[in-house]
């Protein structure tokens, strides 16, 4: 609780990072190298941390993971991050949890929330698409993506997710 604005305020930090880095590509090589290696690496592992550990009840971490998703996705879907199996794989963890925090166990409120639900459609869609990675490590978390969050799903879109994995 004493630490909210703190939070908010690495929040507001990682999002122009995220924003900067799937923006600007053409910085410098050796920064470029920096971010990429290490700083992106970082915050998703520490996003991705915080959705593993944060509590549904907690609004500011709930709001937060529905807002981090798009730019996992970015960052994910980046030139650097094609050749960089970790970031991929790391950007792949942080979605599946944070869409975790989205779709509980037994509260369907979120199906009446046209942006959650499209959220959740994006990210079960990220999570599939990393099943036909280049890299074994980012399948893998992929695949442990797309069965924990089809655990939470209600059956109807499990069928779905089938469906689509199947097309």
């Amino acid at each position: 609780p004493d630490m909210t604005k703190a939070l908010m305020d690495f929040a507001t930090w990682c999002r122009d990072v995220l924003r900067d880095v799937s923006e600007n590509s053409s910085s410098d090589a050796r920064d470029r190298y920096r971010v990429l290696s290490f700083l992106l690496p970082g915050i998703i592992l520490t996003w991705s941390t915080l959705f593993k550990i944060g509590r549904v009840q907690d609004e500011g971490i709930h709001a937060l993971a529905a807002e981090f998703i798009p730019h996992g996705m970015r960052v994910f879907e980046s030139e650097g991050a094609k050749s960089n199996p970790l970031l991929r794989k790391l950007c792949i963890k942080m979605t599946q949890r944070a869409v975790l925090l989205c779709v509980t166990d037994g509260k369907d409120a979120w199906l009446a929330d046209e942006g959650t639900r499209d959220t959740v459609e994006m990210s079960i869609d990220a999570l599939i698409t990393a099943l036909d990675d280049q890299d074994t490590i980012v399948r893998w978390s992929g695949a442990k993506g797309v069965g924990r969050v089809s655990s939470k799903l209600p059956s109807s879109f499990v069928n779905q997710v089938i469906d689509w994995i199947l097309e």
